[in-house]
């Protein structure tokens, strides 16, 4: 998935709320011009469908996005805002500073030169005030023109001679801005009540004319946490299907471990061996969780994305993810379960079957759970794949297979309680030689 297309899904899931305003950081990035443009364009037409009060900060935009923009902020060196307004008439204002743009400079790269020490190159007063001279001799024709002619010449020339000599800095643009029309008036309303008052529930109406629900807006999650576990395990189920170069892939290695397990202690005599299947097959789960835990990663940016929007709580995320893996678990089981059970010679009853995969089935979600806390932790691959050694031998020293549990040191034997495979392991060793196959002769 590029960066472009990862943008455009978060700009998607940004809309998707229900509130009066809607600010995006930079979202052009990524992006060639014509996408940009489209997504202005669809954030104008909502903005104007759902009464809603889009604020978009852009680099170098294009003349086609600038003129989606009713109105632009513009902000110079220092961050100092050098003009706020209709995006129709920046430009005439910076005229009138004595700003010239030149022919073939479109509109949006004169508001960027402008704000850049790009100005210098721009600042003509003379030719504004040539200008401005040639256009009051053209308006003068009849006798009240020429009465305003008297008047004018004189009014310009002093705020000709008010120029500065050299180009302004941001923060003089700041204070000129400031101290003019748009400036005073935005100072003005920055000083008037609110006209909503959100204590006594007045918020304003939507779209529709209907006024907004406050307590919506007082609550940190819009759905309900079954809900949410519900949607996180409904999207993470959806990415698993889509993947089917994976389900495939999985299928056949767990066909193909399951067959050459099958064959090596095919219909065995030796009761012992039952011990080396049930750890090789235990062994090769963990090292199928180990292996996935590093790709976990990814995904935490999204998590990450997603917690910062209030869009979930982290448990139902947690508890969604799991269960979306089920079903994979529930496949691998059953194919590299099923084929080393009957080609080995386990004991053929359906209590013992289903018990034997049962078992297999809790260790894999067990092992997989634990090493997604891994993955959730570890700042990057290496420390999760370091991190996932460092837990896959604990569990074969300590499972009781390796060495004997009567011979494990007082003070390592509480490791041997811990571990997870110690106590599946056990727990498939009693399921098979508890079953009627075995008589108390057999030891």
């Amino acid at each position: 998935v590029s960066g472009g297309q990862r943008r455009r899904v978060t700009l998607g899931e940004m809309m998707t709320f229900n509130t009066p305003l809607l600010c995006g950081d930079e979202i052009s990035t990524g992006l060639d011009t014509a996408s940009t443009v489209d997504i202005l364009r669809i954030l104008s037409y909502l903005g104007r469908l759902l009464n809603r009060v889009t604020v978009v900060s852009l680099l170098q935009p294009s003349p086609e996005a600038v003129s989606l923009f009713d109105e632009i902020i513009l902000l110079s060196a220092g961050g100092h805002v050098i003009y706020t307004g209709p995006a129709g008439e920046a430009v005439g204002y910076f005229r009138d500073l004595g700003y010239v743009q030149p022919d073939g400079m479109d509109d949006a790269d004169f508001l960027l030169a402008v704000a850049s020490s790009d100005r210098n190159h721009l600042f003509r007063p003379d030719l504004v005030a040539e200008e401005r001279e040639n256009e009051r001799e053209e308006d003068g024709n009849d006798d009240g023109d020429k009465k305003n002619e008297h008047e004018e010449p004189a009014k310009n020339a002093s705020t000709t001679n008010d120029q500065p000599e050299k180009p302004h800095t941001p923060e003089s643009f700041a204070e000129i801005f400031q101290e003019s029309k748009d400036g005073l008036k935005i100072a003005d309303r920055q000083q008037q009540p609110w006209k909503y008052d959100w204590s006594k529930g007045d918020i304003g109406t939507t779209a529709k004319g209907e006024p907004y629900d406050i307590e919506s807006f007082k609550q940190k999650y819009q759905n309900s946490f079954i809900m949410s576990v519900w949607l996180n395990m409904k999207r993470s189920f959806i990415l698993w299907t889509r993947d089917r170069t994976y389900i495939r892939a999985s299928a056949i290695k767990n066909i193909a471990m399951g067959l050459s397990v099958g064959a090596v202690f095919f219909e065995t005599d030796v009761n012992s061996s039952f011990f080396g299947v049930l750890f090789q097959g235990n062994l090769f789960i963990m090292l199928g969780a180990m292996t996935a835990a590093p790709e976990n990663l990814g995904d935490r940016a999204i998590f990450y994305k997603h917690a910062d929007s209030n869009f979930y709580p982290a448990l139902s995320y947690v508890i969604g993810q799991a269960l979306a893996l089920v079903p994979q678990m529930i496949l691998d089981v059953i194919l590299f379960g099923t084929i080393v059970y009957w080609m080995v010679g386990f004991t053929a009853t359906a209590s013992g079957f289903f018990l034997y995969l049962a078992l297999f089935f809790s260790f894999n979600f067990t092992m997989g759970q634990s090493f997604g806390v891994l993955s959730a932790i570890a700042p990057s691959k290496t420390v999760v794949q370091a991190g996932g050694a460092v837990i896959l031998l604990f569990n074969v020293l300590f499972c009781g297979f390796i060495i004997s549990p009567d011979v494990i040191p007082d003070y390592y034997i509480w490791l041997y309680w811990m571990v997870p495979l110690s106590w599946v392991y056990r727990a498939l060793l009693l399921n098979e030689y508890r079953s009627d196959d075995y008589s108390e002769e057999d030891g």
